[in-house]
């Protein structure tokens, strides 16, 4: 099953009463956006649940879905119900599209910064102020075909979920284990969007720990944001000390740094663990 993050957001104008909707979908590597207009938006609340609605109905298949949200509304009403006909509506929409999968929400700070809810802003801006066509409808930028969303083509699972919908709280915890078979590097994620493993090829590799970097940056992107990430693996030390060092071997110093600057752009806190003696009598680790 496929993990994806999902930002939204909403806008309003006032004097028009026109609102704006953005969503922008992200899996690993790949960014898709969709976004339009409506001539009656009511509030940037109502607008936000749009935002969700066909932010989840653009997945073409069954995904475990993190809905990144700088609208604490969105959480009143998972925890305490829609208020009004109009958000009653919009919810009762944000739940039939959410069926396929399992779909959890989190708060986010507007505004500060995070990649997807700044583009998500952006385009729900533009879309707020986009001109009318001659009937008096939005003359908003057409829809991506269904080819073009789809994701990349492996196998993935229904997962039926009787209430797919929760709050993920701050603060999340994965474990990425790192293990090398023969020419394969193998890397078992653990966090808050499930398990799931990656592979890679050591072919090429200037050393092991150009292999363990890069494995480390495939694992940091398959997570949200804002994760304490523990990396297990074989010479845990050598590796925080390279991760530390102001001047980086050139057999490693590519992958590093990209590794690095996801821990950055995400907000992640990692940890390089020794994955030999874990679950002894305590066992070695080193914050990075």
């Amino acid at each position: 099953m496929y993990h994806v993050v999902l930002a939204t957001d909403g806008s309003f104008d006032i004097a028009t009463g026109r609102g704006g909707w953005a969503a922008v979908c992200a899996l690993q590597t790949r960014i898709w956006t969709v976004s339009g207009q409506e001539r009656q938006a009511g509030n940037p609340h109502l607008m936000e649940l749009r935002a969700i609605v066909e932010g989840l109905t653009a997945l073409t298949k069954p995904c475990k879905v993190l809905v990144l949200t700088d609208d604490q509304r969105v959480l009143h009403t998972l925890e305490h119900g829609a208020e009004g006909k109009a958000e009653t509506s919009l919810w009762t929409q944000v739940l039939r599209a959410a069926l396929p999968h399992s779909v959890r929400f989190e708060w986010i700070k507007g505004h500060a910064g995070h990649p997807l809810n700044e583009q998500a802003h952006a385009l729900a801006q533009l879309a707020c102020i986009l001109p009318l066509d001659a009937d008096g409808q939005p003359k908003a930028p057409k829809k991506p075909k269904k080819k073009e969303l789809k994701l990349q083509e492996r196998e993935a699972s229904l997962e039926l979920v009787e209430i797919p919908l929760q709050v993920v709280p701050a603060g999340q915890t994965a474990a990425l284990t790192l293990a090398y078979n023969g020419q394969i590097w193998t890397l078992h994620l653990n966090g808050p969007l499930g398990g799931q493993t990656l592979e890679g090829t050591m072919a090429g590799a200037q050393s092991l720990q150009h292999v363990a970097f890069t494995a480390l940056h495939e694992g940091l992107l398959a997570l949200p944001p804002a994760c304490e990430v523990a990396f297990l693996c074989r010479g845990a030390s050598a590796l925080q000390s390279a991760w530390k060092s102001k001047s980086p071997s050139k057999g490693h110093r590519e992958p590093m740094r990209a590794a690095k600057a996801l821990v950055t752009e995400r907000g992640h806190t990692l940890n390089f663990q020794e994955i030999g003696i874990l679950g002894g009598g305590g066992a070695e680790h080193a914050s990075a």
